[in-house]
């Protein structure tokens, strides 16, 4: 009834590949088509980051921006962020005053959000000049801002975790949710260790699927205390083959932790939904998560 990691990661992989291409960033800024973001995406394209900048070049000019981009939207340590018109794409530009740092966050995302477009937002268009990117174009996300629509976002696009969360709830598991079912998968996938407690390799990790904790998880949960173990048992593998059996989720938890995403930021303010394709849960902001190197 265990779906192993190695055939989530050759699913995952026929995934990406098929839709790879269709995320590809425009290459070209003198192609027409490069008019449908804008007059004012079109003159950053033409003229560089120097037009949406104070004339020393030290600050935004942020009434420049809101003029001739749209609304501001946010700002993080490094980056500020403004709607494009009333379209579904967001401009992201980084502060002079911190243009290593968010320069790095914008060429990480260049780097990642279309290789792996079932976690991230898809990029359009960015600064191709050998010192950025400075600015890209990218599909605007709604930020899941609190607990409470986090776990309804959770709810909504990933079906199989409510059918888990039943399972659970029906046989006597108390206070069952879809999230909580969530964040058990999240601790199964998160260290992977051997019997004796040693991290797996990455060479063994292609047999090891989490199994072990999953299973530990829900013997010592407080919410199963009146179920028996038996029950436990069966219940356990149950639900273990429904959310393990849904492609959307695996791909998602798997391809977070083939990026090294700590799991523990997963969660209401780093996650959001896109509205264009509302089967799209995805990470907002790079420069909120570890990444190390890929496995």
């Amino acid at each position: 009834m265990k779906l192993t990691k190695q055939k989530l990661y050759n699913l995952i992989q026929e995934v990406m590949d098929s839709h790879l291409k269709c995320f590809e960033a425009l290459e070209d800024y003198a192609k027409p088509e490069q008019s449908h973001f804008g007059a004012g995406i079109q003159q950053i394209m033409d003229q560089g980051s120097s037009v949406y900048k104070e004339p020393e070049g030290h600050y935004l000019n942020k009434i420049w921006l809101i003029k001739n981009i749209g609304p501001r939207l946010g700002r993080g340590y490094s980056r500020e962020v403004y709607q494009i018109g009333d379209s579904n794409m967001v401009l992201k530009v980084v502060f002079p005053v911190e243009l290593k740092d968010g320069v790095a966050s914008n060429r990480y995302e260049v780097d990642l959000f279309n290789k792996y477009p079932s976690v991230f937002p898809k990029t359009y268009v960015y600064d191709r000049t050998s010192s950025g990117p400075e600015w890209m174009v990218i599909q605007k996300a709604k930020v899941v801002e609190d607990g409470r629509e986090y776990a309804q976002v959770i709810d909504e696009h990933f079906p199989s975790l409510r059918k888990a969360a039943d399972l659970f709830a029906n046989a006597g598991f108390q206070r069952m949710t879809p999230d909580w079912v969530f964040e058990r998968l999240l601790d199964a996938y998160d260290e992977d260790y051997d019997e004796d407690g040693n991290t797996i390799s990455s060479t063994e990790m292609s047999e090891y699927d989490g199994y072990g904790k999953w299973l530990d998880v829900i013997f010592h949960s407080r919410r199963g205390k009146s179920v028996d173990e038996e029950t436990k048992k069966k219940l356990a593998d149950e639900a273990w083959f429904v959310a393990t059996n849904d492609v959307d989720l695996m791909n998602f938890i798997m391809t977070c932790k083939k990026l090294n995403v700590a799991f523990d930021e997963i969660r209401e303010g780093n996650v959001g939904v896109v509205d264009s394709w509302k089967s799209l849960f995805v990470l907002i902001d790079i420069s909120k998560f570890d990444f190390l190197k890929e496995r």
